[in-house]
């Protein structure tokens, strides 16, 4: 019997300690082991405060909108992080079902100071029992416990080892309820987890499911309507972005989606209207304004003789959503020249050009600090600050004047050559900038010299060039204008407009000498003079071979400047030939000159159709001025390294005279 006693006390010890813990065994307030589990506790509620505020909270807490909007609607994205701390805490859950730690529970069964080994054992009348019954009873309790009874679970304990005997049985209990749930929960996620994985298949599953659980949201009622769209189901579409609305005012996205499906559906002006409102709302301006493009040029690209469709579009560009009034107001000027072409009349162009002055005054008004940089004017505000109002306002007002004179005439016609010349008259004299102030109202150059937007300015040469392409005038300005804009590429074209506007003017000052240049009041002697009489210089006076031969100067000196300090080094390469041709431009000068003086000597009462330039000509010190500027051309051709070739053919042009 001691023998069987003392191996049942030894194989009992841990279903002894679970039994102490089972009936509620303390340790005295006070103790180690108390203050030990006090410890403990405190422990697990720090670290379950730790996972609750961590990973629950925490991540949820920047979306939740609770302290500021954050535009976004709730879903899976945000909720990651949380789901963690959800998981770590449904764990917790479950383990507390299962019973703790045997070194934990045995230290607080031995602390109780009733040992299993020296417990005395008791009859149910509160007496000792004697040694032989206590031997007797563990024998026979070592018997039995090995197969214990349906009735054996609900019998009340009347000994430490029944006591013993349900604490093992209720921690199994425990055990397999803990292992029970956690199977069911992890097999209802499993399952829940791969019928959410088939929402998202697709977008139309996933918004389908969406609306079924969240048909109260406003971005769930857009996805479907986006949805319907698809399938052109434009009235169900409609219905679900005006749902989307009700439910939620603020939100602007549906206003974009509204006015596109009006337009599907045929009420094209009513589409229009309301995608121009739509413009306000910084999520879709960009698809706003992209569309509003593609539907200007569609209505454009059907009637092209039509300029309002550019007008509406230049509207659009120069309102205050958008502040893009340098683009505004080169489509203004393209509809401009679209409405003087097919013959309307100058009101009409004065009228269409009111959208740029508006749009000029909406860019003036608009002040930086008051623009947020995540709406479309703020941000042509940054991208476009360099924009200069009042250049671009004075440029536009230059060319109306031009655009007036071409509506219903043509563009060779005299009166528009006439108000051209005064244009670029003013340009050259005054406001140069107007060559390279390009769309967006900022200067076209640009830094990689690559690709750049064609000013205004260009497109009004060229349109009249088109019809004159050998007008001296209009090749000068053009160069001027490549010299202006700058790049390697530029050069290269701007010396051979240079060339071919010298060319020309070479050209005419020959055909005025052989032809007799008129002077005011008369009329040329010759057919080649009258056919000349149209030509005159960008102030509107009279074209004389002396100012023919000046503006064949003025074309290459101007290229000249701008050779001698170019990097490039095939422009610099170009620069000896430049400057021989100008040479030689400054001699012919000489002979010239000396010429009209002779003639003007010879014949000092006929005028013979001199002008009074000519008559000028004649003196003196314009001789000298012309050979003083001849022999400076000709040493700097000497002296200039690299130019060796073109100064040896210029001294045999030249010969061994002065």
């Amino acid at each position: 019997a001691d023998i069987a006693n003392q191996s049942q006390n030894t194989a009992t010890q841990p279903e002894a300690a679970a039994a102490a813990a089972a009936v509620g065994d303390r340790a005295p307030t006070g103790s180690p082991v108390a203050v030990e589990t006090a410890g403990r506790s405190c422990g697990y509620a720090r670290w379950r405060l730790l996972v609750v505020v961590g990973l629950l909270i925490a991540p949820f807490f920047p979306a939740s909108n609770f302290l500021f909007y954050v535009g976004t609607f709730i879903g899976e994205r945000l909720l990651y992080m949380p789901s963690v701390g959800f998981c770590l805490l449904l764990a917790d859950i479950l383990g507390r079902l299962v019973p703790g730690a045997p070194a934990q529970l045995q230290g607080l069964g031995s602390s109780s100071g009733h040992s299993v080994a020296t417990e005395h054992r008791h009859t149910n009348t509160g007496q000792p029992l004697s040694p032989a019954a206590a031997a007797a009873g563990s024998s026979s309790a070592a018997l039995d416990s090995s197969s214990p009874s349906f009735s054996d679970w609900f019998r009340e304990p009347h000994t430490k080892q029944d006591l013993q005997q349900q604490a093992s049985r209720t921690a199994g209990l425990r055990r397999g309820l803990a292992l029970l749930l956690l199977l069911l929960l992890s097999a209802a996620y499993a399952g829940r987890t791969m019928l959410r994985n088939m929402d998202w298949w697709d977008e139309e599953r996933l918004f389908l499911s969406a609306e079924k659980v969240c048909p109260n949201s406003a971005k769930v009622q857009q996805n479907c309507g986006v949805l319907q769209r698809r399938y052109q189901n434009f009235g169900a579409a409609m219905s679900h972005f005006r749902r989307a609305q009700e439910i939620e005012p603020g939100y602007c996205e549906p206003s974009y989606w509204i006015a596109l499906t009006r337009i599907n559906q045929g009420d094209v002006t009513g589409g229009l209207a309301a995608m121009k409102e739509s413009l306000s709302c910084k999520f879709t301006a960009a698809e706003g304004l992209q569309t509003l493009n593609k539907l200007y040029l569609m209505m454009h690209e059907t009637a092209q003789s039509d300029p309002m469709p550019m007008v509406e579009w230049a509207a659009v560009l120069g309102s205050p959503k958008v502040l893009r009034v340098g683009d505004a107001c080169a489509t203004v000027e393209d509809a401009a020249q679209l409405a003087a072409t097919v013959g309307k009349p100058g009101h009409y162009v004065d009228k269409i050009m009111d959208v740029c002055w508006q749009g000029i005054k909406a860019w003036k008004q608009a002040e930086p600090q008051d623009l947020s940089t995540d709406t479309m004017a703020g941000l042509a505000r940054v991208r476009y600050a360099g924009t200069n109002a009042t250049l671009l306002q004075k440029c536009v007002k230059l060319r109306l004047a031009v655009y007036r004179k071409m509506s219903g005439q043509k563009p060779e016609s005299k009166v528009v050559r006439q108000a051209l010349y005064r244009y670029i008259k003013r340009v050259q004299d005054k406001w140069p900038g107007c060559r390279t102030l390009a769309g967006g109202g900022a200067s076209g150059v640009d830094d990689d010299r690559n690709a750049r937007i064609p000013s205004t300015h260009q497109k009004l040469l060229h349109r009249v060039q088109l019809a004159d392409p050998e007008d001296p005038w209009l090749q000068l300005e053009w160069g001027q204008t490549l010299i202006a804009l700058g790049g390697k590429s530029s050069f290269k074209e701007a010396a051979m407009h240079m060339e071919v506007a010298s060319a020309i003017f070479t050209k005419l000052m020959h055909q005025l000498q052989e032809s007799g240049a008129p002077s005011t009041g008369q009329t040329a002697r010759t057919s080649v003079g009258r056919k000349l009489a149209h030509v005159t210089a960008l102030d509107g006076a009279v074209l004389t071979p002396e100012s023919a031969l000046e503006a064949a100067i003025m074309s290459l000196e101007t290229f000249r400047t701008v050779a001698a300090s170019a990097d490039e080094a095939d422009v610099r390469a170009s620069y000896c030939d430049v400057l021989k041709r100008l040479c030689h431009l400054r001699l012919q000068m000489v002979v010239l000159v000396q010429h009209q003086t002779a003639t003007a000597a010879g014949s000092p009462g006929d005028d013979r159709g001199v002008t009074a330039g000519l008559r000028q000509a004649s003196s003196t010190k314009l001789v000298l001025n012309a050979k003083a500027a001849g022999r400076r051309c000709l040493m700097e051709l000497s002296e200039q390294r690299g130019c060796e070739k073109q100064a040896d053919e210029m001294r045999r042009l030249v010969g061994k005279g002065d």
